[in-house]
């Protein structure tokens, strides 16, 4: 995969040309996001974006780039408006959610990790975000209630099985 990402942006390099359609451009600040490279993600993913902002995935993928840059607020608002757009948009619903987590709105975060669920119940990073509300609220059976779901589905998920094993402990 690594190869990959380098390889995609050795293409944009050797050939300007390759980044006139908004695809190129969103595959470029992909391999950016999946190098770690956060800031020249968000710049080719703004590109994207920019391009055509009513694209749901340049839009989710430019709010996560934000996230990771720290531009917490921003991220907040691209969430937002592209809830507007699609109501339904899990992922997005879910992120939101952990942005008011993290701002300790653990009334918001809950709400925005139900609203997900409750279109997805099976979506487990939403499963591992209420989880963490759980705990923080000391509410550790429902916590563990969960992370029992997810290893009953996924017996092999690392996160729910770590996150149950410092519960027990």
């Amino acid at each position: 995969l690594l190869n990959q990402n380098t390889e995609i942006i050795n293409v944009v390099k050797s050939n300007p040309d390759y980044t006139i359609k908004s695809w190129n451009l969103s595959r470029i600040g992909q391999a950016y996001l999946n190098l770690a490279d956060y800031n020249n993600a968000e710049k080719w993913l703004n590109k994207a974006y920019n391009k055509e902002p009513n694209n749901i995935e340049f839009k989710f993928k430019y709010a996560n780039s934000l996230f990771a840059i720290s531009s917490i607020d921003e991220a907040k608002n691209q969430y937002l408006e592209l809830l507007d757009l699609y109501p339904k948009h899990v992922a997005s619903l879910n992120n939101l959610g952990h942005i008011y987590f993290l701002e300790s709105d653990l009334q918001n975060a809950t709400n925005y990790f139900n609203k997900a669920l409750n279109l997805d119940p099976d979506y487990i990073p939403a499963l591992l975000n209420k989880t963490r509300v759980y705990v923080k609220i000391n509410k550790i059976v429902e916590a563990k209630k969960i992370l029992e779901k997810i290893l009953k589905s996924q017996p092999n998920q690392s996160e729910a099985m770590q996150m149950l094993k410092e519960l027990n402990s």
